[in-house]
């Protein structure tokens, strides 16, 4: 056994270093089936190390069928322990995607300005819920979530955006993909159909596409989904909205539309399924509505935590309709039993103390003025020749801008990353020329600078 030996340098401890020395050897094919390994002290005194190291390196052979042994005859290879290698597959040349170009400035959608994160008061927040929270924190938690978070949250939605609803009739999720696939599994199969707004999101259309049905696109203009366009299909089970900023072209949804959608959902029987993904982040008026408020028993309201606080938190959640309460919950315990739980019960004490509230209110400020900078930088570059969309609501715009390129994906330009509406379009309509910038993680410099590389006009 010269190909087994020691290494004092290694921080990996000596009974591994054998144990695992040996189990390669069997699976290379060096040791073969049957052949008679060292004695203990024979090994022990060859490698240089105590007998017991051996000893418990071979136990733990022994332990996984590696290695058997005869009374009075010492320690075997055993048979069927040897793992055939497969060739080694070629390293892939696509570049790594966590590798960020920090030269590029990218104009990505949906990203919160992250060093504006409240870290002293989160860490107060979790402080206080784990050193005061009850012991039953530590063990498994209900799959529909912290009870004291879901009281947090019914709280804040009455107070922000006149949502009346039972905290019994939230959901915590993980994001709010989690809610929004938890809702398509429940409403969507075989023999059933969903009605999307197009463009809609790719991400969230892939995901609805996976649970089967047929998927409908229903366009969409300056104020939202065309609800004349809904499909004549006594199968649609849901309707995915962004009623209160369209995404990505940024229409707010009417009254009038409102009404139309609520009266289809219930001409089909269909739940209406809305996402209020950034809609905290109002510049002009009073914050629209929830669709949620004129029909609570037909609509699922989903919300996040992302925009207003952090991606990384991966805290969402589903206000729902009473009879699918049981079911979704159920769902929820099967894909993962419960969301982080003492994120939640942080959460709900941040929420508690009306740090929430004022970090919203703070970083709408601070949006505005990123989004006036973008407006005015835009309309300077291109002479007032374009076309903006959605500048009420949110951290992105959407703008028509006949001098940049047409493109189906997102592109990189003279150091400058851009996302085409086009992208998330399914079918045959075209929007050429139509690009979403969003502006929420980005500073001010960036903003400027980011503009300034465009090509002009």
């Amino acid at each position: 056994m010269d190909w087994l030996s020691i290494n004092r340098e290694r921080s990996v401890p000596y009974i591994r270093q054998v144990y695992v020395g040996i189990r390669e050897a069997i699976h290379s094919g060096k040791l073969k089936p049957g052949e008679k390994l060292p004695s203990t002290r024979e090994l022990a005194e060859r490698l240089g190390v105590s007998r017991n190291v051996v000893m418990e390196a071979y136990d733990m052979l022994f332990a996984e069928g590696y290695v058997s042994g005869k009374k009075g005859k010492g320690t075997f290879v055993a048979e069927g322990a040897q793992l055939d290698r497969l060739p080694d597959m070629p390293k892939s040349r696509r570049k790594d995607a966590s590798v960020v170009d920090e030269s590029v400035i990218d104009f990505r959608t949906g990203m919160p300005d992250g060093g504006c994160f409240p870290r002293g008061l989160w860490v107060q927040c979790y402080k206080k819920a784990v050193l005061n929270g009850p012991t039953r924190q530590f063990h498994y938690q209900p799959a529909a979530g912290s009870a004291a978070l879901r009281e947090a949250l019914a709280g804040y939605l009455r107070r922000a955006r006149g949502i009346v609803c039972d905290p019994d009739c939230i959901v915590v999720t993980n994001g709010a993909a989690q809610a929004l696939a938890i809702s398509a599994k429940l409403l969507l199969g075989p023999g059933r159909a969903a009605a999307i707004e197009n463009p809609s999101t790719r991400e969230i259309r892939s995901i609805f596409a996976s649970y089967g049905g047929h998927i409908h696109s229903v366009p969409v203009d300056r104020g939202g989904i065309v609800t004349s366009a809904l499909p004549d299909d006594p199968r649609v089970r849901m309707i995915y909205v962004t009623p209160s900023h369209q995404f990505p072209t940024g229409g707010v949804l009417p009254i009038q539309r409102r009404i139309e959608l609520l009266h289809y959902a219930r001409s089909v029987d269909a739940y209406i399924v809305e996402d209020d993904y950034d809609s905290e982040f109002r510049y002009e008026g009073p914050p629209v509505s929830a669709l949620y408020e004129l029909d609570p028993d037909r609509v699922i309201y989903v919300g996040t935590l992302s925009k207003m606080l952090s991606p990384s938190l991966r805290i969402g959640y589903a206000v729902l309709p009473e009879p699918l309460v049981e079911n979704f919950i159920m769902e929820k315990w099967i894909s993962d039993i419960h969301t982080h739980s003492l994120e939640q019960e942080a959460l709900a004490v941040f929420i508690d103390e009306g740090h929430l509230e004022r970090h919203v209110r703070k970083m709408r400020h601070r949006y505005r003025k990123k989004q006036q900078l973008l407006v005015k930088s835009l309309a300077e570059k291109f002479n007032g020749n374009i076309e903006l969309f959605g500048t009420s609501t949110g951290l992105h715009i959407s703008v028509h801008a006949p001098h940049l390129p047409a493109s189906p994906e997102p592109v990189n330009v003279g150091g400058v990353r851009l996302y085409p509406v086009q992208y998330h379009v399914f079918g045959d309509e075209r929007r050429k020329h139509e690009w979403m910038f969003g502006f929420g993680h980005l500073s001010e410099q960036e903003i400027v600078e980011g503009v300034r590389r465009l090509p002009g006009v």
